[in-house]
């Protein structure tokens, strides 16, 4: 008889929808962790009270916690017992725990990285950070500069490109909507791509080149920007297949696009990039220096030496590079070159060439391809004014 009504009554808790209110109001003892002095796996969706240390299981990939007072036990921390107070503050509990043990994680990851396979470590780490409900940009973009550091080393950068590194967490994080991972990302890209065709072919092959191209253009950030623009200068180095790949685009007209907006500095790292398409083609391209003529470079590449000049004559590093790419262009380009600033500009590298210290002929050299360059234009001007 008890029987019966025993599931009469149970029947009707069901329809009035009591028993699912029950359930969420008291959770039942067996989703709580208890922990002890030894480390034992969080399962899935399990309550955690604060005061606890954790960790991360780098072979399993899964959270794990401990008591931290060597000398309390379960019920001091308060684990196991089911007072009406504790049940009240779960959810607040639960939260502060959570936020607790992303910085216990974080610093027993710090700890790990001394030991075993660094590299492997950090993927598993990026990957455990990437399933988490809320994301922490801050750890991603800490996440990803210890792996440009490691990628410094050659065997590392090798390990990264074999590990799928590129697609896994390249791509995915330079179209992170954080600005620093952005950065970090396309730092640890220039590293890892530096002086290895297999990873810039993958790189062409993947349409790495399309993406960084429009990250280049959209980005507002002067930092992601430089950090693009460095990335596509280490792609096109010495690889004509991305050099093609790169004019094919539309890079030269994404570089011209931004060249006006861009600081000073900036200004000077794209002509730099346009110097490396010039200089490494195998031959003459009259594509090339058509394209970059139509575009307006001529008059680009004198504006901004006659302004590296006026902002800091002694800038002899900005100098060379505007004078070296004006004289691969100097064919299409030499009746646009005004020199309103050279006889200064060359005067002071003809006393600096005197001097004992020019041992390798730096000042001697600019001086005479700076002659070469301006007096060639001088005398166009006067030939074209007499017809």
């Amino acid at each position: 008889m008890s029987v019966y009504l025993h599931v009469i009554v149970w029947g009707c808790l069901l329809r009035s929808g009591l028993c699912s209110t029950v359930e969420k109001t008291k959770p039942k003892a067996h989703n709580r962790f208890v922990a002890t002095k030894e480390w034992k796996t969080i399962e899935e969706g399990q309550t955690v009270p604060s005061g606890l240390h954790y960790r991360l299981n780098l072979k399993n990939g899964k959270k794990e916690a401990k008591l931290i007072d060597s000398g309390g036990s379960v019920e001091q921390h308060g684990l196991a017992k089911d007072d009406s107070k504790q049940s009240q503050n779960l959810k607040q509990n639960t939260i502060l725990v959570d936020r607790s043990a992303a910085i216990n994680v974080y610093e027993e990851m710090q700890q790990q990285l001394l030991q075993g396979d660094q590299l492997s470590n950090l993927f598993t780490y990026i990957e455990f950070e990437e399933k988490k409900k809320q994301v922490d940009e801050k750890v991603i973009a800490s996440l990803l500069s210890e792996l440009q550091v490691l990628c410094c080393e050659a065997d590392n950068a090798d390990n990264f490109y074999r590990k799928n590194g590129i697609q896994k967490i390249i791509y995915k994080h330079v179209n992170s909507t954080n600005k620093s991972t952005r950065e970090a990302a396309l730092t640890l890209f220039a590293t890892v791509a530096d002086h290895r065709p297999m990873v810039k072919k993958h790189v062409v092959e993947t349409g790495g080149l399309t993406t960084l191209l429009r990250l280049f253009s959209l980005e507002k950030h002067p930092d992601v920007k430089r950090a693009a623009l460095k990335v596509l200068g280490v792609i096109i180095r010495n690889f004509p297949v991305a050099r093609n790949k790169f004019v094919e685009l539309g890079g030269l007209h994404v570089i011209t696009e931004s060249f006006p907006t861009q600081p000073l500095k900036d200004k000077v790292k794209m002509i730099t990039l346009l110097y490396d398409l010039l200089s490494e083609r195998r031959e003459k391209s009259a594509d090339l220096d058509n394209a970059l003529y139509n575009l307006g470079w001529c008059t680009n590449f004198n504006e901004l030496f006659q302004e590296v000049v006026m902002v800091n004559i002694q800038d002899f590093d900005s100098i060379e590079k505007c004078l070296l790419v004006m004289d691969l262009m100097a064919s299409k380009c030499k009746k646009f070159y005004k020199n309103d600033v050279s006889f200064q500009l060359n005067r002071q590298f003809a006393l600096l060439g005197e001097l004992d210290g020019d041992e390798d002929h730096y000042f001697i050299n600019l001086s005479t391809l700076m002659s070469r360059l301006f007096e060639s234009s001088s005398s166009d001007f006067e030939t074209n004014r007499e017809l």
